[in-house]
């Protein structure tokens, strides 16, 4: 039988983070198939590609994630279990605050830490990602000391990015629901709470 998560990548995201979390509490180990949108997943599980899925679900500080509760509601998936991770961000780069000029990162951390940018950046310019991931990986390889990205202390540390600052978030209660998604046996219509 295939036991493979499709997981919102690429890897170290804070959704990789969830399904780590959602393996450990089944107890089983899975093989992670990462995609590249929330609408791949769904079609990765909907193809039986993958038995399962794991999509942001809602954010304690930007809400419904809409494009998953359309495609729930579109698609013959249902919502088989739920897990919650924080979200905790850093800022990175490969140099100090000071040289820092152009913040890059995914729109969703970017407004997740809004506060904290405006009070130490208020000039400073954004460049949005497909995922905080990307936005460090190319800190990275720039080597750029004018560059900056935001995401995860984990992804941070894996790459050898210096962090310049923790807990960068508006809420240190900030968390994200993930929803463990599987191909419906029966087309029933998906009720949500």
């Amino acid at each position: 039988m295939n036991h493979a998560i499709a997981v919102l990548g690429p890897a170290l995201t804070f959704t990789d983070m969830a399904a780590d979390k959602w393996t450990e509490l089944c107890g089983e180990k899975k093989e992670k198939i990462y995609a590249k949108s929330i609408a791949e997943v769904f079609e990765l599980v909907e193809k039986g590609k993958a038995k399962e899925g794991i999509v942001p679900l809602e954010n304690r500080l930007n809400g419904s994630v809409m494009e998953t509760l359309d495609l729930l509601f579109q698609k013959n998936i249902r919502i088989t279990g739920t897990v919650k991770i924080p979200i905790r961000h850093v800022l990175c780069a490969n140099a100090n605050m000071r040289s820092i000029r152009t913040i890059i990162s995914h729109p969703q951390a970017w407004s997740q830490c809004s506060r904290f940018i405006q009070k130490h950046f208020p000039n400073v310019e954004f460049l949005a990602e497909p995922s905080t991931v990307s936005a460090m990986e190319k800190v990275w390889r720039s080597k750029d000391e004018t560059l900056a990205a935001i995401g995860s202390e984990k992804a941070a540390q894996k790459m050898g990015l210096r962090i310049v600052a923790n807990n960068i978030e508006n809420d240190p209660e900030n968390e994200t629901e993930f929803a463990i998604i599987a191909k419906n046996s029966r087309k029933l219509p998906v009720l949500l709470r």
